[in-house]
């Protein structure tokens, strides 16, 4: 019985330390992370600069020649991508983030819409004549 007050202690206390980074307390390589636009501070051509959390420090992520740029389900250039986020069009915007070496897979400007993309909704298939 004692043995398992002392992992339930342990666990509590490992789940209880705070994170100086979300990327630190996530262990997974791939991330997403969804901002509100007034998040991010910045994107340049070779990194984009942002708070990931609340409370959290700014984070640089990097920017490649990889990284792909969306305006919701269509993929857009890095100069358009940058011109929706300066016009703050969208409250939203998904970062992908590649945890090994800190760069992003993909910034999308507006959030993925899964419904418009779903060939299995209604809406996006075709009238068939009856």
């Amino acid at each position: 019985m004692n043995i398992n007050k002392t992992l339930l202690a342990l666990t509590v206390f490992i789940a209880s330390v705070p994170s100086t980074s979300l990327l630190a307390a996530t262990p997974m390589s791939h991330v997403e992370v969804q901002l509100l636009n007034s998040s991010v501070l910045s994107i340049a051509p070779n990194n984009i600069s942002a708070r990931l959390c609340d409370g959290c420090e700014i984070e640089q992520v990097k920017i490649t020649s990889n990284t792909r740029f969306q305006e919701k389900n269509s993929v857009v250039d890095f100069q358009t991508a940058l011109e929706l986020f300066l016009k703050r069009k969208y409250e939203y915007l998904s970062l992908g983030i590649n945890r090994n070496d800190r760069s992003a897979d993909y910034i999308i400007i507006g959030g993925f819409d899964e419904l418009a993309a779903d060939p299995n909704n209604p809406e996006n298939q075709s009238q068939v004549e009856k």
